[in-house]
């Protein structure tokens, strides 16, 4: 068995050396290209990825006139192996794009399969495409206080401030026609465009909603899966690839996990042993500290814990990619791949 781990080690950072690369998904990015149309000339899609996990896709029909377009919010994801990228939005089953390289997105079915076919299905990466400002359908959380209203959009999670035009007035009407206290949010059903305005405090600009036609107040119900963006420190995030292999956690083992907490120490467990340190965070760059652990044995799990613990200790740099985090060396290839728990989340 002496022999044995150090073997396993050796061909698991073998795998991690040579076949961990960089992630062909780097948000911000814009993708756009013609896909098939049954009965048009083509769909020209603009698909924006935002790297808070959202996405912003335009579907613009050719031939039928400039009012044939369909604009959808979601939020996108990437599988643990990081060959497909799925759109989710509310109203409408997942929309899977294998992800052929870093510059283009190739269209599959519904149920991820390949699609046969002699006709265009990639989305290529774009630098010049324009920004979007979606115009769609939305349900939100509605709250008005302090003369400003604020709008919670339930599939994305977007948070938002409400644009004093369009049919504002009529939506603080409704609020306060069917709020049950104050300052308590309303469930409200509107037509609304997503635009970048300027703060009211600060430079620069943040996205808004216009709130172009009220629908309905829904008192009573909220958002059926609140979402929210993910973040370093409001997370626990499960390691699921080491180097460039699944992590399958043996009977009766977890998978490593990693939790970030905002004064600059980090909890975590390798799969075996209970681990604490320090790290330090700047804008992208990441490093840790020295990590104490506890000195459990767990075979056969120990190659993976080693492997774990040389992984953290060559982490120059992290990517948050919508509920994924990666852990990056000084050159930027892939140390380990972690998916999200959010607080709060069944165990």
């Amino acid at each position: 068995m002496g022999r044995i781990l150090p073997l396993l080690f050796g061909a698991l950072f073998t795998a991690m050396s040579h076949s961990g690369g960089a992630a062909a998904i780097v948000a911000p990015a814009t993708y756009t290209g013609d896909l098939p149309c049954a009965d048009c000339e083509g769909i020209r899609h603009t698909l924006e990825l935002h790297a808070d996990g959202t996405f912003f896709l335009r579907q613009q029909y050719l031939g039928k006139g400039n009012a044939a377009v369909r604009d959808s919010i979601g939020r996108w994801d990437v599988s643990a192996d990081e060959r497909i990228l799925t759109l989710r939005s509310g109203r409408e089953t997942a929309e899977p794009y294998a992800i052929q390289d870093a510059d283009t997105l190739r269209k599959r079915d519904r149920q991820g399969n390949e699609i046969a076919t002699s006709l265009n299905l990639d989305l290529k990466r774009d630098e010049a495409a324009d920004p979007l400002e979606p115009r769609t359908s939305m349900v939100g959380m509605y709250s008005y206080m302090a003369d400003s209203g604020v709008f919670i959009e339930c599939v994305t999670g977007l948070r938002m401030p409400v644009a004093t035009e369009g049919d504002n007035v009529v939506l603080q009407r409704a609020y306060a026609d069917t709020r049950t206290a104050a300052n308590a949010p309303v469930l409200m059903q509107l037509e609304g465009r997503l635009v970048q305005r300027p703060r009211m405090e600060g430079a620069g600009t943040m996205l808004t909603l216009v709130p172009e036609r009220f629908i309905k107040a829904r008192p009573g119900y909220r958002c059926s899966t609140p979402a929210k963006p993910v973040t370093m420190t409001d997370t626990e995030w499960t390691l699921v690839r080491l180097g460039g292999e699944p992590i399958v956690p043996p009977e009766n083992r977890r998978a490593p996990t990693l939790r970030f907490l905002a004064d600059g120490k980090v909890a975590g467990y390798d799969g075996c042993n209970r681990l604490a340190g320090k790290y330090t965070l700047d804008d992208d760059k990441l490093t840790f500290g020295p990590l104490a652990a506890t000195r459990m044995a767990c075979p056969p799990w120990g190659e993976v814990e080693q492997a774990f613990a040389q992984a953290l200790g060559a982490t120059a740099g992290s990517r948050l990619l919508g509920q994924h985090l990666e852990l990056l060396d000084a050159d930027g290839k892939v140390l380990a791949r972690f998916d999200a728990r959010t607080k709060g989340a069944p165990k």
